[in-house]
């Protein structure tokens, strides 16, 4: 059984949320101090990228959010073709 980004994304929020919420406390302080302008989720995962195994949920979490984005992008765009 294959899972898709969302579920990933369920798992990560459900089993690992005390974690995770760690996590986002302490990057959260990283970018405030952070001298780099930090507006999206790829501007953290860039900020992270070096400490990735100090954050491993939060830096999956923003991979699997960013790629699920781009897959219902995807969807989205083969709706109009299916009506021809």
């Amino acid at each position: 059984m294959q899972s898709t980004p969302a579920a990933k994304i369920f798992y990560i929020l459900k089993q690992r949320r005390h974690s995770l919420k760690a996590q986002v406390c302490v990057a959260k302080g990283m970018v405030k101090k952070s001298e780099k302008v930090v507006t999206t989720p790829e501007d953290v995962l860039q900020l992270l990228h070096p400490m990735e195994s100090a954050f491993p949920d939060i830096y999956r979490f923003i991979q699997l959010v960013l790629t699920l984005h781009v897959l219902s992008a995807q969807a989205e765009r083969s709706f109009p073709a299916s009506n021809v």
